[in-house]
């Protein structure tokens, strides 16, 4: 009885693998796993995960109304302004001066983000001041500075 009820329900062998022609097996799928788990560690290491040409600083000038960033209105704040001027900060230098930066990084033209009043490039690394000068590598030159015009209703010009 027994033998029975086990052969009713059993599945032969031939019949369970004819039925899955196109099927993986366990082996093949680990191997194609591993094999793009390399080619995916290869392709980090071989950049910065930005695929084409190096970003370039798009074509300005941008005004920039001083009231819309409140760190302008404080001496030394570096102010992330791409919002309205793209790839751009600004830092107000003086009581009606103004210096502005392009955000793209010399190393590999990674766009940097600011935090803590410095530039931080987010795909290697880098550091720059407040003032542009690389703080740490591997960028060995600073941010390419951008002009700045003070306008008469309250709003920067920024190339």
């Amino acid at each position: 009885m027994e033998d029975s009820l086990h052969h009713a329900v059993s599945v032969p062998h031939e019949a369970s693998m004819t039925g899955c022609e196109q099927c993986v097996s366990r082996r093949d799928f680990i191997g194609r796993a591993a094999f793009a788990a390399a080619v995916l560690a290869a392709l980090e290491a071989c950049g910065d995960g930005q695929i084409g040409a190096p970003t370039t600083l798009p074509d300005g000038p941008f005004v920039v109304r001083v009231s819309d960033f409140p760190g302008l209105s404080t001496t030394g704040t570096l102010v992330d302004v791409s919002s309205v001027a793209p790839a751009r900060a600004v830092i107000r230098t003086g009581t009606a001066t103004y210096t502005g930066f392009s955000k793209i990084c010399t190393h590999q033209q990674c766009i940097t983000d600011v935090r803590n009043n410095r530039f931080e490039c987010p795909c290697h690394g880098s550091r720059f001041a407040n003032d542009g000068s690389v703080i740490t590598g591997p960028a060995e030159r600073s941010l390419t500075r951008v002009n700045v015009t003070v306008n008469a209703d309250g709003t920067l010009t920024v190339g």
